[in-house]
């Protein structure tokens, strides 16, 4: 493989002891008349982030336009190879049914939406923008990346792909500027098991890229003139893309770390897919928030965070979760102690109010009531 100190002998030349899936390869080449031919343990400096990074960016595109992919999926490693003699004995046959795993690389490039963007006829937006959520994320974080910081710069070429069909728009850390609010609520299944956030891996809590593991979107919309508004994206001059939001934040608690639901008040909770297992820590030093989205049939929905402890302003979160409500009561007639929100630091305290079940109609008027408090602006990182 070619790292930075064999660099300047592989410019030159390659040497003759490949291992032998290579020369296979090499034999393939030749045999059919393609002159190049590119393995990426070769072609990238696999101990370099930022030769890794530029040659990711443009995977898709040398895929898309191969004559030829060879996958040695049989061989355990490159010394085995994949060329074998043929054998003068018949070959035993068998018949088996076996479905395609959606964790095979082949099978995320030769789906529909992948072709829709490599060579779009009569391009629809719309479905591009939705096809993105629901079929490229959840297809593409199935896959076992050998890294897991490779995670944002391993998609960064179907991205390039896609912005073909979304003229104007800018992708930011694996979510799109047009779309930013429906990006946002993206959700781990607790069933697939342990995630973890992923450190230096170059995206902000807010985006899918910074946990391991496979990723859902719901089909909650929010509207585009809903109360929750997206200020600005800064992208310059920080470490990762920061988010500054003009929304409505609420006081929840954490009664039990083991728990998949935060508390609103003494009788209701609302449930938590979290993003992964540091965001269930129970501490009466973490404060936590609901971000309120919107409300349907189905509850309320929002973001889950944490303020930022290292932020002296108390202006800055991260994000922990996704929160639906499912056990929702019409917030009657007390407001708690504290009110509503005129800052993040002063968001409603539920505690000590008086609640009335109400269902579906009870979470509606509860998030109106919400609404009709004033909006708070912060950071979120």
């Amino acid at each position: 493989m070619t790292t930075l100190s064999n660099l300047e002998a592989y410019t030159l030349s390659l040497p003759n002891d490949l291992p032998q899936t290579f020369q296979d390869a090499l034999k393939v080449a030749r045999a059919l008349e393609i002159p190049y031919i590119w393995i990426d343990s070769l072609c990238i400096v696999q101990d370099s982030p930022e030769d890794w990074k530029h040659e990711a960016s443009l995977m898709a595109q040398v895929y898309a336009n191969a004559h030829v992919t060879i996958f040695a999926d049989a061989a355990p490693d490159s010394t085995s190879g994949f060329l074998s003699p043929p054998s003068r004995k018949a070959p035993k046959r068998s018949v088996c049914e076996c479905e395609c795993s959606a964790t095979s690389l082949r099978t995320l490039r030769t789906t529909s939406v992948m072709k829709h963007f490599l060579h779009p006829q009569d391009p629809d937006v719309s479905s591009a923008e939705a096809n993105w959520r629901t079929e490229i994320v959840p297809a593409y974080t199935e896959l076992d990346l050998t890294f897991a910081t490779d995670r944002l710069p391993a998609i960064q070429g179907l991205a390039n792909a896609a912005q073909r069909l979304r003229s104007n728009d800018e992708y930011i850390s694996g979510l799109w500027r047009k779309t930013i609010k429906a990006d946002l609520l993206w959700h781990r299944n607790a069933g697939d098991g342990n995630s973890h956030r992923i450190k230096d891996g170059g995206a902000p809590t807010w985006s899918w890229g910074s946990v391991t593991g496979p990723i859902y979107y719901s089909d909650r919309i929010t509207p585009s003139d809903s109360n929750l508004q997206i200020l600005d994206i800064i992208t310059s001059e920080v470490k990762h893309p920061v988010l500054v939001i003009r929304g409505h934040l609420v006081n929840v608690k954490l009664e039990d770390p083991y728990s998949d639901t935060v508390s609103l008040g003494p009788d209701d909770d609302l449930r938590v897919e979290w993003d992964c297992g540091g965001g269930r820590t129970k501490s009466n030093k973490i404060s936590r928030y609901f971000l309120v989205f919107e409300a349907d049939d189905g509850g309320p929905f929002g973001l889950l965070l944490n303020l930022d402890r290292d932020d002296p302003t108390e202006q800055q979160f991260r994000r922990v979760g996704y929160i639906h409500g499912h056990s929702i009561s019409k917030w009657r007639r007390s407001w708690g102690s504290g009110g509503w929100a005129s800052s993040p630091s002063e968001a409603s305290d539920t505690s000590g109010g008086i609640w009335e079940d109400a269902g579906k109609e009870g979470a509606r008027e509860w998030v109106d009531e919400i609404f009709k408090g004033e909006p708070v602006t912060f950071r979120l990182i």
